[in-house]
């Protein structure tokens, strides 16, 4: 599993871009600009690499960095000091923040957050509305969805929780 948080982030400063003032939502517009790779909103204050795609209705904001190959599609955000580096997605409407590092090939999707010291590398998959958090580890080829909650080390091995969907009787 992942050492993400011990790996040092290097020093790199944004892109010149023609910038603007941009709301992320959180009542004041901050410095911003689209992403020259997909087109999507990076507030200045964050720190994205030429190489990363920001999609068209992405948004990074805060003091989040990206880097490599790293793909932030659809209606997605990492902000906060969250890392996103290698190959890593954030798609769908999922979000990335806090001090959470996802690296590798990992994929974070639909409406999953990661947040708080979370680590997910590997091929692990976040999805569905699960939530990682805190000081969890996901890695390898880990699988999560529909609502599992993970506040600590979990490896492959590891018995996690998913919950079963509750039917309720359609009446006519």
């Amino acid at each position: 599993m992942g050492s993400g948080q011990g790996k040092s982030r290097r020093a790199r400063t944004s892109p010149k871009w023609e910038s603007e003032l941009h709301d992320f939502g959180a009542g004041a517009k901050v410095l911003a600009a689209k992403h020259g790779i997909g087109g999507g909103w990076v507030a200045a204050t964050a720190q994205v690499d030429s190489t990363v795609y920001v999609g068209e209705d992405a948004v990074v904001f805060g003091r989040a960095e990206l880097m490599g190959n790293a793909r932030v599609e659809d209606h997605a955000c990492v902000f906060g000091t969250a890392f996103v580096c290698e190959n890593a997605r954030i798609t769908d409407y999922a979000s990335v923040s806090g001090h959470a590092y996802v690296a590798g090939h990992a994929v974070i999707s639909f409406k999953a957050r990661v947040f708080g010291k979370a680590n997910v590398d590997g091929y692990a998959k976040v999805g569905g509305t699960a939530i990682v958090k805190d000081d969890a580890d996901v890695g390898g080829s880990m699988q999560l969805s529909r609502g599992t909650y993970v506040d600590k080390v979990v490896s492959e091995s590891s018995s996690v929780p998913v919950p079963t969907p509750r039917l309720e009787p359609v009446t006519f």
